[in-house]
């Protein structure tokens, strides 16, 4: 998948694979072209190890202008050995108006040229309505299945960001401005979070807050998302709430972390403490702070990471907690995914979740 390649040309528009040794190159073209390409295209996020290597596929129209991106990730599978997925991720804005079958083709060759791909799967992720259903038909018509379910979430609470902060903070609700209030009057500090020395306690964090929800907290590789923080200050931070008590050693009580993908920013991960004596809002300033980061690093809005109707009191909803937070700090209920997928050998793939099927079923009957 690494060779340069020209994948489609339809309609005008032309994509083409990237080289390995040409990517730094084609990414900073990207980056001063101003296109919105999300993190998890860029080949920073795979050098530090979060995601796994992935394809550059570039968009020029019939002047060979430079119009857009998108990057292919290869998963291997889990159910079927030396097999693999093609998964794109964040699909949307950086799709122009007009290429949207082309992309559909391009991904179609990819699918062909690679050796035991068992399926693509395209996971769009855009508020845009109608650029959304543009590359849906163009999906459609090349032979893609829309999937019942999204991987990640169909909806989201969209905060504009391009109000200044005294308009977007009237947005709150006032729950949210009074608990801000309130957060002032205890002992905290927002500080920015290295997981290379705090990675332990984020661990205890994590794993309390989803033992909350019936879950459990995954696997993270602290070190390696400190040197994406490092290498790509723009794009990823986190952001924690130090409690100082008099006494005892300053401690991490909560923090958060957002990643930037093109004009907008996403809350991806978050956890928290609870204490026994007392009920502090830590997770408001933490909140509030990254709203802030997010407003001066120019970006338009703030994907808060997913959202449901439910409630704390909602008992069918495990994050009816969470999103009831969420609505705190105003914004609007968009809807933001779809998934796609094709299957690029059905046999292999129908065997595939059959295995998949049989081993999730053997381990429940083990549980």
């Amino acid at each position: 998948m690494s060779a340069n390649h020209l994948l489609a040309t339809v309609q005008g528009f032309k994509v083409s694979s990237v080289r390995e040794t040409d990517r730094d190159r084609a990414e900073q073209a990207i980056a001063h072209a101003g296109l919105p390409l999300p993190l998890n295209d860029l080949s920073v996020w795979h050098r530090a190890g979060p995601g796994p290597a992935s394809v550059l596929c570039l968009i020029r129209d019939d002047a060979d202008q430079l119009r857009g991106a998108f990057a292919v990730q290869r998963y291997p599978s889990n159910a079927l050995p030396l097999h693999s997925i093609l998964r794109v991720e964040h699909l949307g804005e950086s799709v122009p108006a007009g290429a949207e079958p082309a992309v559909a083709m391009a991904l179609r060759q990819l699918a062909r040229r690679a050796r035991r791909v068992l399926r693509v799967v395209v996971e769009l992720h855009d508020r845009d309505a109608a650029r959304r259903a543009r590359i849906g038909a163009a999906l459609a018509a090349a032979g893609f299945s829309r999937r019942p379910d999204v991987r990640m979430y169909e909806h989201t609470l969209a905060i504009d960001l391009t109000l200044d902060e005294q308009a977007l903070l009237s947005t709150f609700s006032s729950r949210a401005r009074r608990e801000l209030r309130r957060a002032e009057k205890f002992p905290l500090t927002v500080v920015e979070v290295d997981g290379t020395v705090q990675g332990a306690v984020l661990d205890a964090l994590l794993a309390e807050t989803f033992e909350r929800t019936g879950g459990m907290a995954p696997a993270q590789d602290w070190a390696r998302i400190a040197a994406v923080t490092r290498e790509a200050p723009t794009r990823l931070r986190q952001f924690g709430v130090m409690l100082h008590e008099e006494g005892t050693e300053p401690r991490l009580v909560a923090f958060a972390r957002v990643i930037r993908h093109g004009t907008f920013a996403v809350y991806e991960t978050a956890a928290s403490t609870r204490l026994a004596d007392r009920r502090i809002p830590m997770m408001y300033p933490i909140i509030w702070a990254i709203l802030r980061w997010a407003r001066e690093t120019g970006l338009a809005w703030f994907d808060f990471g997913g959202v449901t109707t439910g409630t704390a009191e909602t008992s069918d909803d495990p994050v009816g907690g969470i999103s009831e937070f969420k609505r705190n700090f105003g914004g609007e209920v968009v809807q933001v995914g779809e998934d796609w997928s094709f299957d690029a050998a059905p046999m292999r793939d129908r065997l595939a979740t059959s295995l998949s099927r049989a081993v999730a079923a053997i381990r429940r009957r083990e549980s």
